[in-house]
């Protein structure tokens, strides 16, 4: 599920720890981790981690090829 807000007249779509679990198929602890891993662009509103979709896709191309510890 995606969560939508709208900036400027342009869509960002933002995930949560659900949508990562989801999108990589992890349990809901290791998407805690990706988000909190080094070099991830997470950002946090109140208890809530998000990340946005386009820097979600860079950061997955400039990480190919490397390990995540999780």
């Amino acid at each position: 599920m995606e969560n939508k807000a709208n900036i400027d007249n342009g869509d960002i779509v933002l995930y949560t720890t659900k949508d990562i679990q989801r999108i990589f198929k992890v349990g809901i602890t290791q998407s805690y981790y990706i988000m909190h891993a080094h070099g991830f662009p997470s950002f946090k509103i109140n208890r809530t981690l998000y990340v946005e979709k386009s820097k979600l896709e860079h950061w997955i191309k400039n990480s190919t090829g490397r390990e995540i510890m999780l």
